[in-house]
C-alpha cells in the first residue's frame, strides 16, 4: 500500500491549489455493495501487457497501473468492485478510463497521479463509492470536475484525507442536473473556507450549502472575507458599522478573478456565474449586496436593517462591549423565533426558495413539508 503518493511528488509541487482532510481514526464506513458468483480475483493486480484480467469481476485486493505506456487500459469490462486501492500513477500517455468504467466501488484509497494527457473522470460515471483517501494531482482535469467527482463518490458521512493538486483551475464545468442531496463539504474542502469558522453558524451553514450549489452549475466562488474587526467610522461617514464587525456577513467572489479589481473589471463577462450565485443566495435567505452596489457581499440578520440604524448599533453594543471586542455575543439577537414575521427583513430565517429548502431539508434529514 501506498501510504502517500502526493509526498513524493511534494519536491516539485507548484504552487496551486492543494485541500487536505484528514481522516477520523474510526470513520464511519458505508455498507458495502454485495457480489456473488465467480470471476473474484484475489490478491494484488499489477496490470501489464503480458497478463489478462478482463474476467475479474471483483478484485480482493489493490489494482495498480504504474508506467503505463498506451493511451488506453486493457479492457476490464466486468470489473464492478475493488475491495483494496486503485492507484494510476506516472503513465504519460493514458489518455483514457474507459477499461474500468463499470467500477461501482473503491474499498479503500483513489489515486491519480501525475497523468498529464487525462483530461476527464467521466469515464469513471459508473462510481459510487471511495471509501478512503482521494489523490487527484497533475492531471488535464478541470478542477470543478474533480470536486464534482469527489462530492458524488465520498459518503456523506465519511471524511478520508483529499488532495486536489496541479489541475486545470482556468475551465469552467457545466452546470450538473442532481437536484438530490446537497454535499456538505468540510471548510477545509473549501476555498476560503477558513472564513466560515469566524461568522455566526446560520450564515456558515448556508454558505456551505451555497458553494455546492454553485458547483452544480458549474460556478467555482470562494470566500474572501468573513469576520472584520469593528473600526469607528469617520465623521463624514454615514454607517455606523459594518455587518463584518458582528460575524452576520461574508464576502464571496469567483475563483477565477485575482481579486476584486479584477472581477469588477470583468463583471460583464462574468455577469451570468454572478446572477447564477447571487440569487440562489437570495434563495437561501440571505440579503445579496448587488442591490448596493456590493457584488462580493452576503449577509444574513433577520430583523435588522441592512444599513445598521442607531437604536440596533446600540442593542448590539450592549452585548458586545463598545469595541465589539465580544463580538459573538450579539448572536444572542438572532434566535429563531417560535413564530416567523410575515416578511424578510435583513435576511430570512425560512430558506425562501421552495425547491432548495426541500433539498436542504432531506439532505438534513428533516420532514419535506407537502
Amino acid at each position: 500500500m501506498i501510504t502517500s503518493i502526493f509526498a513524493l511528488l511534494s519536491a516539485c509541487a507548484t504552487d496551486r491549489t492543494q485541500r487536505v482532510v484528514v481522516e477520523p481514526e474510526q470513520p464511519i464506513a458505508a455498507p458495502p455493495i454485495e457480489y456473488s458468483g465467480l470471476g473474484v480475483c484475489v490478491g494484488d493486480v499489477r496490470l501489464d501487457d503480458a497478463q489478462d484480467y478482463s474476467h475479474c469481476r471483483v478484485i480482493e485486493g489493490d489494482l495498480h497501473v504504474q508506467n503505463w505506456p498506451h493511451a488506453h487500459l486493457h479492457a476490464l469490462p466486468r470489473l464492478e468492485r475493488i475491495t483494496g486501492s486503485l492507484h494510476i500513477i506516472n503513465s504519460l500517455a493514458l489518455s483514457s478510463l474507459s477499461g474500468i468504467s463499470n467500477v461501482r466501488e473503491i474499498g479503500a484509497d483513489l489515486y491519480l497521479v501525475n497523468l498529464p494527457a487525462l483530461e476527464s473522470l467521466d469515464e469513471l460515471a459508473s462510481l459510487v463509492r471511495v471509501a478512503g483517501d482521494i489523490e487527484i494531482v497533475a492531471l488535464a482535469v478541470a478542477l470543478c470536475q474533480a470536486e464534482q467527482f469527489v462530492a458524488r463518490v465520498r459518503p456523506g458521512e465519511h471524511r478520508g484525507r483529499l488532495v486536489l493538486h496541479e489541475l486545470d483551475e482556468q475551465t469552467l464545468c457545466p452546470s450538473v442536473d442532481r437536484p438530490g442531496v446537497i454535499v456538505m463539504l468540510d471548510d477545509d474542502q473549501i476555498r476560503g473556507g477558513g472564513h466560515l469558522k469566524t461568522v455566526h453558524p446560520e450564515i456558515a451553514r448556508r454558505a456551505r450549502i451555497l458553494y455546492f450549489l454553485a458547483l452544480e452549475q458549474g460556478v467555482q466562488i470562494q470566500f474572501i472575507s468573513g469576520y472584520r474587526r469593528y473600526q469607528k467610522p469617520g465623521r463624514k461617514s454615514r454607517r455606523l458599522s459594518s455587518w463584518h464587525a458582528f460575524g452576520m456577513g461574508i464576502d464571496f467572489n469567483l475563483s477565477h478573478r485575482v481579486d476584486m479589481k479584477d472581477a469588477s473589471r470583468h463583471f460583464a463577462q462574468d455577469r451570468e456565474q454572478w446572477y447564477i450565485v447571487g440569487n440562489m443566495a437570495r434563495g437561501l435567505g440571505f440579503v445579496w449586496g448587488e442591490s448596493f452596489n456590493d457584488i462580493f457581499h452576503l449577509e444574513w440578520h433577520p430583523g435588522m436593517s441592512d444599513r445598521i440604524k442607531a437604536d440596533e448599533f446600540a442593542r448590539l453594543r450592549k452585548l458586545t462591549g463598545k469595541d465589539v471586542v465580544n463580538y459573538k455575543a450579539s448572536w444572542a439577537l438572532f434566535e429563531r423565533p417560535k413564530e416567523l414575521p410575515a416578511r424578510c427583513v435583513g435576511g430570512c430565517w425560512e430558506i425562501v426558495d421552495e425547491e432548495l429548502r426541500r433539498r436542504v431539508e432531506l439532505t438534513e434529514g428533516m420532514v419535506v413539508r407537502e
